[in-house]
C-alpha cells in the first residue's frame, strides 16, 4: 500500500507491506500490526502513490512534486534526481531486504541520483498501468495551468517537468535538467478547455468493445470525459463519454471490461451506446433552443408558462454584451434555504446580446444563449448560438466556437472594427461554476435583491417560506461580502466600486479553492493582506521593475493592472471576455493610485510619456496606453504611437496596445478553426509562392534557404523535421504555447541602463552571447548585467494567422511539410 499523512512530513508518503488474512475467502482482512515499512518520502499536494507490478516481477510507483498548485514546483525537484520525488520507482520486493534496486535501472550507478529511478519529470502522476498485451507502461500527468498529459513511459525518460508543462509551455527553463537531458514529450495533451485533472486507466482488450482493442482508455476528474488512445504507426485519441462522474479511477475486469470510479461513491461499467438506443422514458437532448421548452415564442423570447425573467443588481464584463436572465423550476418546485438549494431540474437561462452600434439598441443582436441545467444533483452548462436571423439557436458542440462580427464604432480607424464572439466549451463553463461558488455565480440572495424582485417571485410561487427568507438573508449577508453594489454606480465610495469589479469578474476563481493559479482572494475584504495582493509576480513580471501583484499608489508596477489592460496572452480575465473593459481598467487604476496616501502617486510622479517615450519599458507602455483610453494624446501622436508599438519586439510591451488596433485587436486565433485547416489539402508552391507575398513577414526571423530568410528564429526546415502541420498550425495561431528553450527571448538590463532584447546563443561563467531582432551578436560579461529575464510569451507576435486565408494557411503548410 501506499498511503500519506501530513503535508510537510518529510516521511509522509509511505510504501508499506503488509500481511492479508485470506482464511476467509468472501473477507479478506489485511493485519495492520504485519506493516513494513519499505521506503518514505515527502508528503505534499502532489503525492503520486500509484503502485503496480509490472510484467518484470518489480514493483513501480510513482511520486508527484510534493507541493500544491501554486506555485509550481517551488521545491525545483521535477529535474531533482538526488530525491524519489516527481519519478517513477522501480523496486525489487522480493528479496530478505525491505527492497533491492534491479541493476538494469537506468541510472543504477549514476552519482547523486537515486537509483531506485525509472523515469521523472512528472507533476502528479494519477495512476501508472501496464498493457497486459505489450508490456508497455502508461502514465496520467496531471497538469498545472493549461495541459493534462498521457505519456507512454520508457526507460530513463525525462518528462519535462517542472522545465516544462508537456513540451507546451515553460515553467521554470532555466532550471537545469536531469540526468537525460533530452524531454519526451506526451502521446496526447489536453488543454484545460476539456481536462482538468487527468487520471490515468488502462489498455482495453476486452471482448464487448471490439473498436477499442489497443486503446488506452483514460478520463477526467473534472470534466467527467472519457477518452480511447490509439498508437500505432499514428496517434489518434476519441472521446467516447461526457459524464458527470468525478473520475478518481479505472478498473480492469478480469474479462478485460473496465470499470470506471467515481469519488462520490458508485462504480460504472463502460458500455457501448448505440445511437439507435435511446434509454427508456428519456427525450432526445434538445438541439435547438426552441426544443427546451424554456420558449412559449423563442424568436420574440418570450418565456413559457412556469419561467420567469429575473434580474441581478451588477453583472459582470462580457465584452459589452447585454443578458436577459430567465428561471425555471419543475412542476410546483420552489427554491429554499438561502435562495441556493434548487430542485433537480431546475433551468436558469441567460442570453447573451450586442449592439453593432455600441448605444443603439435598434442595432442589437442576439449572440447567444447560456444554460445551466441540474442534473443528477450537479449543474452542467450547455450554450445556444443563435442564428443570424434571430428565429431560432443551435446547440454548439462541446469544444465551442467562434462568431466574427463587424462593430461600428465612430473612434475606430474607417468608423468599423472586427471582433470575434466566443462561445465557450463546456469545459470552460465548470472553470468558472464550481463548487466553491456554489456552481453558480450571479444567483444569490445579495445580487438577486432588487426592487420588488423576491417579492415578485415569491408570489410567483418560486421562492418558499419568503418571511423566513429574509432572516436566512440577512444572517448570510453578516458572513460574506456583499456584490450587490454596482461598480458603475458614482455616487458610492471607490474602495467599494473596486472590490464590487474583482470580486463580480475575477473572484470565482481568484478565491480559496477557486482554480485560480495565483493565490489572491478576491472575495476577501478589502484588506490586501488578507487578499494576498502585496506581493512579488508568481507567472513572470513581464518586464515591470519592482512589480506586485497590487502596487499600492502605482498601478503601472501592478501586474492586476497590466493583465486587465493588455491583449494577447497572459490578459485576464482569460476566460468570457476578449475586449479590454475601459471602465473597469481605469476604475481599477483610480483605486490603486488612491491605495497610497504618500505625495509619490504615480499621476503626480510625472505627465503622462510622450509618444517616444512610450514604449521605453511596460511601465511607460501601461501609462501611455491609459492616456489613450483618456484621449490624452491628439490623433497624430495617437497614430504616430500606434505604429511604432505594432512593430515593438517586445510582446509584453506591444500586447498593452493590442486594444487600440484596428480590426480584431487580439489577433484572436480562435477565428482560424485548425480542424478545417487541416482538412483542406494544400498545395505546397502556391505555399512556396506566399514567401513573396503575404508570408514574407515570417522571413524576418526564419530562414526558407541559404539565401532567402533571416537566421533568428528555427528555420523552416527544421521545423518539417521536428514538428507535424498540426503541431506548426498551433505554433502560429498560439505562438506562446510552446515556446522551445532555445527559442525563449529574454531582456537584458546592463549596469548603464541599456536593455537589450533577443535569444540567448551562449552562455558561460564569464559572458553571455545574445542574438537581438537585428542580428547582431552582444558578448556581454555577466559582471555588467544588472537583471536578466526570460520572456513569458514568444517574440513571435500573435495574430499572423489573420493575415491568411484557410486555404492559404493550408497551402503554407504544405509548402513546410515539404521540407521534411
Amino acid at each position: 500500500l501506499c498511503y500519506v499523512l501530513k503535508p510537510g512530513d518529510p516521511e509522509g508518503s509511505r510504501v508499506s507491506r503488509f500481511t492479508v488474512d485470506t482464511s476467509e475467502p468472501s473477507a479478506w482482512r489485511i493485519d495492520p500490526a504485519s506493516e513494513s515499512m519499505l521506503l518514505t518520502f515527502l508528503s505534499g499536494g502532489h503525492n503520486g502513490g500509484c503502485l503496480a507490478f509490472g510484467p518484470d516481477g518489480f514493483l513501480y510507483i510513482t511520486t508527484g512534486d510534493a507541493a500544491g498548485p501554486t506555485p509550481p514546483d517551488p521545491l525545483h525537484t521535477g529535474q531533482d534526481c538526488s530525491d524519489l520525488l516527481s519519478s517513477i520507482l522501480r523496486i525489487d520486493v522480493h528479496g530478505a531486504k525491505p527492497y533491492g534496486i534491479p541493476a538494469d535501472n537506468p541510472f543504477h550507478d549514476v552519482p547523486q541520483v537515486r537509483p531506485e529511478i525509472w523515469a521523472y519529470g512528472f507533476r502528479n502522476p494519477w495512476k501508472l498501468r501496464f498493457d497486459t498485451a505489450t508490456g508497455a507502461l502508461w502514465v496520467a500527468d496531471v497538469g498545472w495551468d493549461l495541459w493534462e498529459m498521457v505519456f507512454r513511459v520508457e526507460r530513463g525518460g525525462n518528462y519535462g517537468w517542472s522545465i516544462t508543462e508537456g513540451g507546451r509551455q515553460d515553467i521554470h527553463p532555466s532550471d537545469p535538467p536531469g540526468p537525460n537531458p533530452k524531454i519526451s514529450a506526451p502521446l496526447a495533451a489536453h488543454t484545460h478547455s476539456e481536462a482538468r485533472s487527468i487520471t490515468g486507466g488502462h489498455v482495453y482488450h476486452g471482448g464487448a468493445l471490439p473498436e477499442l482493442e489497443g486503446a488506452y482508455i483514460y478520463g477526467d476528474y473534472d470534466t467527467g470525459k472519457i477518452w480511447a488512445l490509439h498508437s500505432g504507426d499514428s496517434v489518434s485519441v476519441k472521446e467516447l463519454a461526457d459524464t458527470s462522474v468525478k473520475i478518481i479511477a479505472f478498473a480492469e475486469r478480469p474479462d478485460g471490461e473496465h470499470l470506471v470510479l467515481d469519488y462520490n461513491g458508485p462504480c460504472y461499467l463502460l458500455e457501448a451506446n448505440p445511437d439507435a438506443v435511446e434509454p427508456a422514458n428519456t427525450a432526445p437532448f434538445p438541439r435547438r433552443l426552441s426544443e427546451t421548452g424554456l420558449f412559449e415564442n423563442v424568436a420574440s423570447t418570450q418565456p413559457a408558462s412556469g419561467v420567469f425573467a429575473y434580474t441581478i443588481a451588477a453583472p459582470m464584463w462580457h465584452d459589452g454584451a447585454m443578458a436577459d436572465r430567465l428561471i425555471g423550476l419543475p412542476g410546483d418546485e420552489a427554491l429554499r434555504g438561502d435562495l441556493r438549494e434548487f430542485p433537480e431540474g431546475s433551468v436558469l437561462a441567460k442570453t447573451l446580446s450586442i449592439d453593432l452600434t455600441p448605444g443603439f439598441s435598434a442595432t442589437r443582436r442576439r449572440l447567444e444563449t447560456q444554460v445551466l441545467h441540474r442534473y443528477q444533483g450537479e449543474w452542467r452548462g450547455y450554450s445556444y448560438l443563435w442564428n443570424e436571423a434571430e428565429t431560432d439557436a443551435d446547440l454548439v458542440a462541446s469544444e465551442g466556437t467562434s462568431v466574427p462580427l463587424t462593430i461600428h464604432d465612430r473612434r475606430a480607424p474607417g468608423g468599423e472594427r472586427a471582433f470575434t464572439w466566443r462561445v465557450g466549451s463546456r469545459a470552460d463553463c465548470l472553470s468558472c461554476h464550481t463548487y466553491p461558488n456554489d456552481w453558480l455565480l450571479a444567483v444569490n440572495p445579495a445580487q438577486w435583491d432588487t426592487p420588488g424582485q423576491l417579492d415578485r417571485l415569491a408570489e410567483a410561487g418560486l421562492i418558499q417560506n419568503r418571511a423566513g427568507q429574509s432572516q436566512q438573508d440577512r444572517r448570510r449577508r453578516q458572513r460574506q461580502p456583499q456584490p450587490q453594489s454596482n461598480p458603475a454606480d458614482p455616487n458610492i465610495p471607490l474602495e467599494t466600486r473596486a472590490l464590487t469589479y474583482l470580486q463580480l469578474n475575477c473572484a470565482h476563481c481568484h478565491r480559496d479553492n477557486g482554480g485560480g493559479i495565483v493565490p489572491l482572494r478576491f472575495e476577501a475584504s478589502g484588506n490586501l493582506e488578507d487578499m494576498r495582493a502585496l506581493v512579488p509576480p508568481l507567472r513572470g513580471d513581464f518586464g515591470i521593475t519592482g512589480a506586485q501583484l497590487i502596487a499600492p499608489g502605482d498601478p503601472w508596477r501592478s501586474i492586476l493592472f497590466y493583465r486587465m489592460s493588455k491583449l494577447g496572452s497572459g490578459r485576464m480575465p482569460h476566460l468570457g471576455s476578449q475586449v479590454v473593459d475601459s471602465f473597469g481598467v481605469q476604475l481599477i487604476g483610480r483605486w490603486i493610485q488612491e491605495l497610497d496616501d504618500r505625495d509619490t502617486q504615480a499621476d503626480d510622479r510625472a505627465d503622462f510619456p510622450s509618444p517616444d517615450d512610450a514604449l521605453a519599458s511596460t511601465e511607460s507602455a501601461l501609462a501611455a496606453a491609459s492616456a489613450l483610453r483618456s484621449y490624452h494624446y491628439t490623433p497624430e501622436a495617437r497614430e504616430v504611437l500606434l505604429a511604432a508599438a505594432a512593430e515593438h519586439p517586445s510582446t509584453s510591451i506591444r500586447d498593452v496596445f493590442l486594444p487600440f488596433f484596428p480590426g480584431d485587436a487580439a489577433g484572436n486565433p480562435q477565428t482560424i478553426a485548425p480542424a478545417s485547416v487541416l482538412a483542406l489539402a494544400g498545395d505546397a508552391d502556391r505555399g512556396a509562392a506566399l514567401l513573396t507575398g503575404k508570408a514574407a513577414v515570417c522571413l524576418t526571423c526564419h530562414q526558407a534557404g541559404p539565401a532567402l530568410g533571416r537566421n533568428f528564429g528555427p528555420g523552416f526546415s527544421g521545423l518539417a523535421t521536428q514538428r507535424n502541420k498540426a503541431a506548426v498550425l498551433d505554433s502560429i495561431l498560439n505562438p506562446s504555447a510552446i515556446i522551445e528553450p532555445s527559442a525563449v527571448g529574454h531582456t537584458i538590463e546592463i549596469n548603464s541602463g541599456e536593455v537589450r532584447i533577443g535569444l540567448i546563443i551562449d552562455r558561460n561563467g564569464e559572458r553571455v552571447l545574445m542574438r537581438d531582432l537585428a542580428l547582431q551578436e552582444h558578448s556581454i560579461p555577466l559582471s555588467e548585467i544588472k537583471a536578466m529575464t526570460p520572456l513569458p510569451t514568444s517574440l513571435m507576435p500573435t495574430g499572423l494567422a489573420q493575415l491568411f486565408t484557410e486555404q492559404e494557411l493550408a497551402d503554407l503548410l504544405a509548402w513546410i511539410d515539404s521540407l521534411r
